[in-house]
């Protein structure tokens, strides 16, 4: 990991990330095309508008989330250290 090319490191290790946005990304499109030929206008303008307050709320829990953990994880090991 440490040895060889950095570029080279780099994109490999951005290529799975890049296919996960690819497949998110075909996810949106699909999902606004199949919508709006099934339910109209209405109902794409509604996933538009929840999609920013979705994922800012996915956001926030799971920044919470990892507050906690890590708060939980640091007590359990201090008291583990304490006890041995």
């Amino acid at each position: 990991m440490s040895v060889g090319s950095i570029p080279r490191h780099l994109l490999r290790f951005s290529i799975p990330m890049l296919i996960g946005n690819l497949i998110q990304i075909s996810y949106s499109i699909i999902n606004t095309i199949w919508v709006g030929h099934l339910v109209g206008e209405n109902a794409v303008g509604a996933i538009g508008v929840s999609f920013p307050v979705f994922f800012t709320l996915l956001g926030l829990s799971m920044g919470i989330f990892h507050g906690f953990y890590h708060t939980y994880r640091t007590v359990l090991r201090s008291k583990r250290l304490r006890n041995g």
